[in-house]
C-alpha cells in the first residue's frame, strides 16, 4: 500500500486510468516484443480491441468514454458543432460536456473525502476547481489558463509541461522537427505524470498521452507500409510503452492500472470532400459572399498608411494616416486632439467623403457592398463611421479585421455554414456528420417535415453509393441518429453519420475544393473499430466491448456503487 493508504486507514481500491489516444489494438497485439509493458498488462489481467463511438472522433470520444453515454446524453458531437436555431457553429468545450464525469462520480461518494487528478484530458477547459487537480487537455490556450490550482500550475512550468504537441511541424516533408517535438511533449507529460502518481494523494489518477494521435495522423502509413519513418514510429512506441511500464511499477499494491484508446487508427488513403460532394450532386449550395477588407481598401484610396512591414494594429499606422478600421465594419479617422497628434484636424468632411466613396462600393459585376453607412460623432462614440453590408437572401456581404493593407481590398469565397442558399437540403460537419436542412430547425431550412424520412433516405442511399476513385464504397455503414444516439441533446444530432471504410477520411469545410477526393499532409485516421483497452486486474474480461464500457467498469474496480442504468455500457468485471 502507499503512504496515502497508511496515513488515511482507508482500505478502499483505487484506479490509475492512462490514455493513449487513438492507439489501435493491433498495434500492440502484432508487436509484443516492442510493447511488452502492455504485453505484460495483458498477460496478467485482460486487454483486447474495442469499439469508439459514433462518430470516432476525439471531441466526441472522450467526454463519452468519461461519462459512460453518447454523445446524446454529453451534447458534444464533434470538434465543431452547431449552436440550436442557427447556422453558427462553436468548438465544444468541457462546460458545453452534459454528462456527468467520472472524476465527478468518485469524488460524490457519500461520507468520504475521495480525490481526483485528472491530467490531459480533451475537452475539460477550463479546468473544474471541485477537483483535486486538473490540467485541461487538447484546445486548452496553455498551462497559465488550463491548470487548477496554483501549485499544480507551478509544477508543471517547472516540468516544461506542454498541453499539445506542435502538430503544424507534422505537415512539413521532412518529420524530424515533429518527431523531435513529439517526444519532447511525451517526455515531460511522462515526467508530469510520474511527478503525481507519486504523490499517491488521490483515489483516482486520470491522465491522457495525447502525442500518440498526433503521431499516428502523420506517420501512421509509414508503420504500416514501411515507410521512410517506420522506425521513428516504432521508437516513439517504445518510449510510451517503456514510461507506461514505469508509472505501473510507481502505483501502490491497492491501485489497477487501465489503459485505453479512444478510438483505433488506420492508413489515409483519400480525403473525402464532403460538401463539395453534396454541392456536385445537388444537395448543397451556397450564396454568393463577398469579403471587404476595410483596412486594404483605405490604403487603396489613400486613407491609411502603414510603418510596420507586419502590421497587427493600430500601433503599426503610419502617423499620416487619415482612417483606419479597428474591427469590422467600424472606421476611425484619425483625429488630431491634445492627447494625440492625429493627421486629421477637422474630422467632419474626413468622414462625409469616406462615407460618399463606401455609398459607391460594388463588385465588378455591380453588386452593391454597402447597405449604409452612419456617421457618429467622435467625441461620443469610439468610431466615426459604421458600415452596413449590403447582404440579401441570395448574397452575403463580410467585413473583414485584417491590417495588412496588402492584397485585394476585395474578395469572393472564403464560404461558411451560413452561407448555405435556401434551397440547400443538407450539409456536412467533420467527421462524416450530415445534416438535412430541415424547415422547423435550421433557420433557412427547405426539407419539409412532412417528407424528412424520404429525403434522408434517398441521401443516406446516394451516400451508400459513393465510391472512391480505387472503386471501393466510401461508406462501411450509414447511421441515422436514432440509433447513434439518444438522449436530451438531440436537436444538434447529425440526421445520418456515415462511418467510413479504411482509408476514406471524411472532410466537411465549406471553402470549397478542386476536387471530391483528395490528399493532405496527413497519413493516418480515425477507425470506430480496433481501439485498445488494458487492464491490470484478472476479474475484468474486455470481451465485446466498447467505450461505453469504460466508466462503469472503473467504479466497478473501485467498489463504488451507481445505477446501472446511468451508463449507456456496462461493468466489463466479472
Amino acid at each position: 500500500m502507499g503512504l496515502f493508504d497508511r496515513l488515511r486507514g482507508d482500505d478502499r481500491p483505487r484506479v490509475a486510468f492512462f490514455g493513449i489516444d487513438g492507439v489501435p489494438y493491433s498495434l500492440v497485439a502484432d508487436h509484443p516484443d516492442e510493447f511488452p509493458n502492455l504485453t505484460a498488462i495483458a498477460e496478467v489481467g485482460s486487454a483486447g480491441a474495442i469499439d469508439s463511438i459514433v462518430p470516432p472522433e476525439s471531441s466526441a470520444c472522450w467526454p463519452s468514454l468519461t461519462t459512460g453515454v453518447n454523445p446524446g446524453e454529453t451534447g458534444v458531437y464533434g470538434f465543431q458543432d452547431r449552436e440550436v436555431d442557427s447556422y453558427d457553429t462553436y468548438v465544444p468545450m468541457g462546460r458545453d460536456v452534459q454528462a456527468t464525469r467520472l472524476w465527478d462520480r468518485v469524488q460524490a461518494v457519500e461520507g468520504e473525502d475521495l480525490q481526483a487528478t485528472v491530467m490531459n484530458v480533451p475537452v475539460t477547459f477550463p479546468p473544474q476547481r471541485d477537483v483535486q487537480r486538473m490540467v485541461s487537455g487538447f484546445l486548452s490556450p496553455g498551462i497559465d489558463a488550463a491548470a487548477y490550482p496554483d501549485e499544480l500550475r507551478g509544477t508543471l512550468e517547472d516540468l516544461n509541461y506542454r498541453i499539445d504537441v506542435n502538430a503544424k511541424l507534422g505537415h512539413d516533408e521532412d518529420k524530424s522537427d515533429f518527431v523531435a517535438d513529439a517526444h519532447r511533449t511525451l517526455d515531460a507529460r511522462y515526467e508530469a505524470f510520474k511527478h503525481y502518481v507519486e504523490q499517491d494523494d488521490w483515489n483516482l489518477f486520470f491522465g491522457v498521452f495525447m502525442t500518440t494521435d498526433r503521431v499516428n495522423h502523420f506517420l501512421f502509413e509509414d508503420y504500416e507500409r514501411d515507410g521512410e519513418y517506420s522506425e521513428e514510429f516504432f521508437e516513439f512506441y517504445s518510449q510510451v510503452d517503456a514510461y507506461l511500464g514505469d508509472l505501473r511499477e510507481r502505483l501502490a499494491d491497492d491501485v489497477s492500472m487501465v489503459v485505453a484508446s479512444d478510438h483505433g487508427f488506420t492508413t489515409l488513403d483519400y480525403e473525402v470532400h464532403c460538401n463539395e460532394w453534396l454541392e456536385r450532386e445537388g444537395w448543397l449550395s451556397f450564396k454568393d459572399r463577398y469579403d471587404v477588407f476595410l483596412n486594404r481598401w483605405l490604403a487603396k484610396e489613400q486613407f491609411l498608411a502603414l510603418a510596420a512591414d507586419d502590421p497587427s494594429g493600430p500601433a503599426d499606422l503610419a502617423p499620416e494616416t487619415v482612417a483606419y478600421s479597428p474591427e469590422p465594419g467600424s472606421i476611425v479617422v484619425n483625429t488630431a486632439d491634445a492627447d494625440a497628434p492625429g493627421a486629421v484636424d477637422d474630422p467632419e468632411p474626413v468622414r462625409e467623403e469616406i462615407a460618399d466613396a463606401l455609398g459607391d462600393l460594388a463588385a465588378p459585376d455591380g453588386t452593391p457592398l454597402v447597405e449604409s453607412v452612419e456617421v457618429r460623432e467622435a467625441d461620443v462614440h469610439a468610431a466615426d463611421l459604421e458600415v452596413v453590408p449590403a447582404s440579401t437572401a441570395d448574397r452575403t456581404v463580410v467585413c473583414k479585421d485584417d491590417f495588412d493593407a496588402d492584397g485585394e481590398w476585395l474578395r469572393r469565397g472564403s464560404r461558411e455554414l451560413g452561407d448555405i442558399a435556401d434551397e440547400t437540403r443538407a450539409y456536412s460537419l467533420i467527421p462524416g456528420r450530415f445534416y438535412l436542412n430541415l424547415e422547423g430547425r435550421e433557420p433557412r431550412g427547405s426539407v419539409d417535415p412532412n417528407e424528412y424520412e424520404t429525403v434522408r433516405e434517398d441521401l443516406k442511399a446516394a451516400l451508400e453509393d459513393l465510391e472512391g476513385p480505387d472503386g471501393r464504397p466510401v461508406a462501411d455503414r450509414v447511421v441515422t441518429k436514432e440509433d447513434a444516439f439518444r438522449g436530451d441533446h438531440d436537436e444538434i444530432a447529425p440526421d445520418l453519420v456515415v462511418i467510413p471504410k479504411h482509408g476514406f477520411d471524411l472532410k466537411a469545410g465549406f471553402k470549397g475544393a478542386d476536387e471530391v477526393f483528395g490528399t493532405g499532409p496527413r497519413n493516418g485516421m480515425h477507425s470506430f473499430d480496433n481501439a485498445s483497452l488494458f487492464v491490470d486486474d484478472p476479474d475484468v474480461a474486455v470481451d465485446d466491448a466498447d467505450l461505453f464500457d469504460i466508466a462503469p467498469t472503473i467504479l466497478d474496480l473501485m467498489e463504488i456503487d451507481y445505477e446501472r442504468s446511468a451508463f449507456d455500457g456496462g461493468s466489463l468485471v466479472r
